[in-house]
């Protein structure tokens, strides 16, 4: 059931820049974004927890069923460091996205939107002018539970620090519990 209240949209991400560079891409490539994973760190604990969940389907939309979706579970009145993963699994070995995704740091940003789950996330890293979202803080309140959507948006030229404009490159719908 979780899976079809999931809203995923992999869509790829056409480069505009043609001129290469000494990345090991090729900037017209479509970027096939597979899978997310999110490690979360405990802040402010003398031993702090750590977490991983993620959305993982190797086989991109509209094929089998994706191979792991986590719900999203963290203790309540807590706060944590969260460092965002994206990788293309369809190949072997995977391709790790995330270099690629903080190298054009200007056309990207991550968004978070919860509905119903007592949190309120704070993009930590930037473009050097706007948010980027790979990194963030997120702070919860009282227990109970609902939905966060972690959205990539897209934006080359049109980037604004808001999440309107761009095309969306990968968005999952996490179940959250927060107890």
């Amino acid at each position: 059931m979780l899976l079809f209240s999931a809203l995923i949209a992999i869509a790829g991400c056409k480069k505009d820049d043609d001129k290469p560079d000494d990345h090991d891409h090729d900037h017209n490539e479509e970027e096939v974004i597979t899978s997310l994973v999110l490690t979360f760190t405990e802040v402010g604990s003398q031993l702090p927890a750590s977490f991983e969940f993620a959305f993982r389907d190797p086989d991109g939309a509209g094929g089998n069923s994706p191979t792991q979706f986590d719900t999203i579970t963290l203790p309540a009145g807590t706060e944590w460091t969260c460092v965002l993963t994206v990788l293309n699994e369809s190949t072997n070995p995977a391709t790790d996205m995330t270099e690629e995704i903080h190298h054009e740091a200007d056309e990207h940003l991550f968004c978070f939107e919860p509905q119903g789950a007592n949190v309120a996330v704070v993009i930590t890293d930037s473009d050097g002018a706007l948010p980027l979202g790979l990194e963030s803080t997120w702070t919860l309140g009282a227990a109970g539970s609902g939905n966060i959507t972690v959205k990539l948006k897209h934006q080359p030229g049109v980037k604004n620090g808001e999440c309107a404009p761009g095309e969306t490159d990968i968005e999952v719908v996490f179940p959250m519990t927060i107890n």
